[in-house]
């Protein structure tokens, strides 16, 4: 019989993991030292009360979206107002709706698994639409005038968008449901996590 850690140990780890992500990110210009601290309670959330698979999917959204956003300028560009280095208000925007619903989830409320894959996939096709979509050949068109718009405009969208969204999306979903369905998802450090695939 394999004996399974503690829950303290399970959130130690999970807060190790997500400081050593975020802190990482900080050190290399993703996050404000703010961001960091959001990111770390994010992290440690998700990770903790949700799983590796979700953990994992988590470090994808974060990994590719700080990725992307360190790109050259397009010209013409609508730049954003705090630049490409995500303070505590942006990470919370992006993660803070996974972590809730993997703490919803941990207290026996399976239906908030699905939201905690959902809302990453959301973040992901969110930020892979606005760094890859700005380098569209074709001029964005706003959502809700369909009128042309400048690259980086909120709201502008365009076919590479759109593409870059969907792949996003996928990115997260499909990390996620591989680790679902491998080995290492079922072991014995997340045996008994509500909504886990170890719980039967």
């Amino acid at each position: 019989m394999v004996l399974k850690p503690p829950a303290a140990a399970r959130g130690l780890a999970s807060v190790g993991l997500a400081a050593l992500v975020a802190g990482a990110g900080w050190q290399r210009g993703a996050l404000t030292i703010d961001g960091a601290v959001a990111a770390t309670a994010v992290g440690a959330a998700t990770f903790g009360a949700g799983g590796l698979d979700v953990g994992l999917g988590l470090i994808v959204f974060f990994v590719t979206g700080s990725a992307l956003s360190r790109r050259r300028p397009v010209p013409g560009e609508v730049t954003a107002s705090k630049g490409h280095r995500r303070d505590a208000a942006q990470v919370l925007a992006n993660g803070g709706v996974a972590a809730l619903a993997a703490l919803l989830a941990a207290g026996g409320n399976g239906w908030a698994r699905g939201a905690v894959v959902g809302s990453l996939a959301a973040a992901a096709a969110d930020t892979w639409a606005s760094e890859i979509g700005v380098r569209s050949p074709t001029p964005p068109r706003s959502i809700v005038t369909g009128e042309v718009v400048l690259p980086g405009t909120s709201g502008g969208a365009s076919s590479l968008g759109w593409t870059a969204a969907a792949a996003g999306a996928l990115a997260v979903g499909l990390t996620v449901c591989a680790v679902t369905s491998t080995v290492a998802s079922r072991a014995a450090w997340f045996e008994g996590t509500p909504g886990s695939p170890t719980t039967s």
